[in-house]
């Protein structure tokens, strides 16, 4: 007992522990996750939540890379909206997502840093003006070009840490228009651009940072995201969740997630550890006998050997050859699949060849079955016989 109640405290003790550790109140995630469920300031779940009012006509989500689910689009014209940290793609991928274009879809990504092969298709690349006149690097500044639109005073936009923008450089590239929509401080900078190519539009954005929780809370930067989003038309809606940097972090299983938290990872090696000594200090404890367990006695048999018995003491030999036959019929039809039960010579075929018996037997038995159904009494000599040839042919 003394044992048993040490290690009972020790148990409260960790499970108070682990209590107290996940009320702790967690530091701010500034890690920028951009997916449809994360709350954190740089997630993605306002700007998801308030998609349906930008674009009516439904909103659907993607979780699977390019190559796979752009065939899967219908004839219908879409958009697909992309909201990451770095925009990548393989071979396949790209040649699906132009494609994807070319048939008349609009695609809206925003991305800090973009893959050059991806951009250098339409002659861009990115740079930023960290090394340049920019004389604050906290923030990130847009305005659009459109007079309708404009602001005064540019939006801004906190935690970017230096901007980024789109500049033309001198490549062989797709046939394709390229028009800046919006900026920074520096008209010459833009950093929303839009490229036409084949029947569909591509709109490359420089600044996710403006697309997140944290800055769709004031109400000038929910204006911008609005009249960056109007540039779409007003159609199916495809959001992005594959292409997220949370994607990599899941990909490495379910070990790191439980690391990566403090009280996650208190609790796994607090849990560890208690279980490696439970196992050195109680593998041996003493334990009570183990009960012999009799094995189940089956007195079916037993039972029908009495009630057989007592039957034939009783000489009803009618009762026992009616149940015979009874039981002899259920068979046939279980075995055979054959229920309708008559004395003919359609009958008697049929059930010779499928049971593998000589006619002979069969006839005979089935003489016997009407014989016992037309006889008032039966005697224990025809009793005998019908279950003989009975036997006989369940040994088959």
């Amino acid at each position: 007992m003394k044992s048993l109640g040490t290690w009972t405290k020790a148990i409260i003790y960790m499970v108070i522990f682990v209590v107290v550790l996940l009320l702790i109140p967690q530091p701010i995630d500034w890690k920028a996750h951009f997916g449809k469920d994360s709350d954190n300031p740089y997630g993605g779940a306002l700007i998801y939540e308030s998609l349906d009012q930008i674009f009516t006509q439904g909103i659907e989500i993607n979780n699977r890379p390019f190559y796979l689910s752009l065939d899967t689009i219908l004839e219908e014209q879409q958009n697909l909206v992309v909201v990451t940290n770095y925009f990548a793609l393989d071979s396949l991928d790209r040649s699906k997502l132009l494609e994807y274009v070319d048939r008349g879809n609009d695609v809206f990504i925003t991305g800090q840093y973009y893959d050059n092969q991806f951009l250098e298709l339409f002659g861009l690349r990115t740079e930023s003006m960290l090394n340049g006149t920019y004389t604050n690097p906290d923030y990130s500044y847009a305005n659009f070009g459109n007079s309708q639109i404009k602001q005064d005073t540019s939006y801004s936009f906190k935690g970017s840490h230096y901007e980024w923008y789109f500049e033309k450089i001198v490549k062989d590239s797709l046939n394709s228009a390229i028009t800046a929509i919006s900026w920074g401080d520096d008209i010459d900078k833009p950093n929303y651009v839009k490229v036409n190519y084949g029947d569909g539009t591509l709109y490359l954005h420089s600044n996710p940072i403006a697309f997140t929780n944290y800055h769709l809370l004031k109400p000038d930067n929910e204006r911008y995201i609005g009249h960056a989003f109007s540039h779409l038309e007003d159609r199916v809606t495809v959001w992005d969740e594959y292409y997220k940097p949370q994607r990599v972090d899941a990909e490495k299983g379910i070990l790191h997630v439980i690391v990566s938290k403090p009280a996650l990872r208190w609790a796994y090696w607090i849990g560890f550890v208690s279980l490696f000594l439970y196992i050195l200090f109680m593998a041996k404890r003493t334990q009570r006998i183990i009960p012999v367990v009799e094995p189940y006695v089956n007195d079916s048999v037993n039972f029908m050997k009495t009630m057989g018995g007592l039957y034939y003491k009783q000489s009803n030999h009618s009762d026992i050859a009616i149940k015979k036959i009874k039981i002899f019929q259920d068979y046939i039809a279980r075995t055979y699949y054959i229920r309708d039960f008559k004395n003919n010579e359609k009958y008697v075929l049929l059930l010779a060849q499928k049971s593998g018996h000589d006619r002979q037997l069969v006839e005979k038995i089935l003489k016997l079955i009407d014989r016992v159904r037309n006889d008032d009494h039966v005697s224990e000599g025809l009793l005998r016989i019908l279950n003989k040839n009975i036997n006989t042919f369940y040994r088959r």
